[in-house]
């Protein structure tokens, strides 16, 4: 895929040479800051609604959030005793799960904001 992706910036990048210069000033004009963080806005929004179904379903949410999150995050609610919880104690959990979630991308979007998206080390935030 990285091939197949490189071959095809590369194939933009050999047209953008000779652009004429109302596309050059079009490129220049647009805020491509603005256009990945959008893209990420609307990334949240699709884990929003994966929260949701995982509501809906607390009894296999954590089968069900191995799909979209890592084995860690079904391991963590596993070592708590998530099997012994109620329907309503899984609901909340994954309620407040999805809130962290929100405030943490939404507080990232803002840094992003300001910095260059391209250099920004998501492990370290």
């Amino acid at each position: 895929m990285s091939i197949i992706s490189t071959r095809v910036q590369l194939g933009v990048i050999r047209k953008l040479d000779g652009l004429p210069s109302v596309w050059q000033q079009r490129l220049l004009e647009h805020d491509h800051r603005q256009s990945m963080l959008s893209s990420l806005i609307g990334e949240l929004l699709h884990y929003r609604s994966v929260y949701r179904r995982l509501i809906s379903r607390p009894e296999t949410a954590l089968e069900d959030s191995s799909i979209y999150f890592s084995e860690d995050f079904s391991a963590r609610y596993l070592a708590l005793g998530w099997s012994e919880w109620s329907n309503l104690m899984r609901q909340n959990v994954l309620r407040w799960e999805a809130i962290a979630t929100y405030q943490s991308e939404t507080d990232l979007f803002k840094v992003l904001a300001k910095e260059n998206v391209c250099t920004w080390n998501y492990n370290n935030w």
